[in-house]
């Protein structure tokens, strides 16, 4: 499974209609990566209760346990 930062940026990008490269904003402006990488490494998506949101690009991003990221 892809780290959690890369499936938020894949997330922009295909909401927005770029490719992730496009994406002007490092997402480390509004989040720190390696924290949210580090909460879900090595945990099996349906057994990690965690979940994280915060704002970039202009949505609010929601990382759940289970490892859907999802944007509103």
């Amino acid at each position: 499974m892809k780290p959690p930062s890369v499936r938020v940026l894949e997330a922009i990008a295909a909401t927005e209609g770029v490719e992730p490269i496009e994406i002007d904003r490092p997402l480390g402006e509004s989040i720190d990566v390696d924290a949210l990488d580090a909460l879900f490494e090595g945990e099996e998506p349906q057994n990690c209760p965690a979940a994280v949101r915060f704002a970039y690009y202009g949505y609010t991003v929601v990382v759940s346990g289970t490892g859907a990221v999802n944007l509103r």
